[in-house]
């Protein structure tokens, strides 16, 4: 819900009558990163592995998502840079950062666990004042 009320202060000014898809789109983005952060959490708790975890959670991402891969043209996946660019991206930007992300969950409770996983990517969404945003 704070992620929300945040979304909603952030872009005040920017709202329009038909955004309510929109935050509520958001709002089920927070419920699911802060469940997963919390079952994560019992589960380590539990004795489970880190690489399990992530694991399971890509791979129900990936099944429900496969609707959607199947409308698009996978074209550029299959060059050199396109295949390097796609275990780049499935390997160091989303396994590693995300092993080392549920490993640091482990001396923590799941609420501040929870809170840094949602508020994560909000690193560098505004430029400092003469940058460029990126």
């Amino acid at each position: 819900m704070v992620a929300v009320v945040g979304l909603v202060l952030r872009s005040w000014g920017e709202l329009r009558l038909g955004d309510g898809v929109g935050l509520l789109m958001a709002l089920v983005a927070g419920l699911g990163a802060a469940s997963y952060a919390v079952a994560a959490k019992h589960e380590l708790d539990r004795g489970g592995h880190a690489v399990e975890l992530l694991a399971a959670a890509y791979l129900l991402g990936a099944v429900l998502l496969v609707p959607f891969v199947l409308r698009e043209s996978l074209a550029g996946v299959g060059t050199p840079s396109g295949a390097a660019l796609a275990l780049y991206l499935g390997i160091v930007t989303m396994g590693l950062a995300n092993v080392f992300a549920v490993l640091g969950m482990r001396g923590m409770t799941p609420g501040p666990a929870s809170t840094l996983l949602i508020a994560d990517p909000l690193r560098g969404t505004k430029a400092p004042a003469g940058r460029a945003s990126s």
